[in-house]
């Protein structure tokens, strides 16, 4: 996996343009009701926890996590990350808010602050779960999370 900047998944946290490969079909239209408690259900296809940054100094794997998404056009996410750094292992909680807005190619997430979620991202939903690209490091990474 390429480096990314550390405990920073992605600069935008507005990210599934590429959601469609990565879900395998069409997302559901841009109006659909997206609002709602998902919870982390897989990281790149497969089951959390899974590394989502590494540097040479540090790798960082996001363990578990749940994202709520306001009606106001508010979000919030909260996750446990595991950082590793040369042979030190520390658990890190981790808390984003921000907005998002609908775009006509899904919904744009603008976080407060970074962290996991990045600015930019773009995120679909289909059915009941909620696939989010993350293209702000070097290679992106599609987190997938369930109602």
């Amino acid at each position: 996996m390429s480096p990314r900047a550390p405990l920073r998944l992605a600069t935008p946290f507005a990210v599934l343009l590429a959601l469609a490969a990565a879900c395998g079909g069409e997302a559901v239209a841009p109006g659909g009701d997206v609002t709602g408690t998902y919870a982390l259900s897989g990281i790149d296809g497969k089951a959390p926890p899974q590394v989502v940054s590494r540097t040479v100094a540090r790798t960082v794997v996001l363990t578990t996590g749940s994202l709520v998404v306001g009606g106001d056009g508010s979000f919030a996410f909260v996750g446990e990350l595991r950082v590793t750094s040369g042979t030190a292992v520390i658990t890190e909680a981790q808390t984003i808010s921000g907005s998002w807005r609908r775009t006509a190619g899904g919904i744009e997430i603008a976080p407060s602050e970074a962290g996991v979620v990045g600015s930019g991202s773009l995120a679909f939903t289909r059915g009941n779960t909620l696939t989010l690209v993350d293209r702000g490091g070097a290679v992106p990474v599609t987190i997938e999370f369930r109602k």
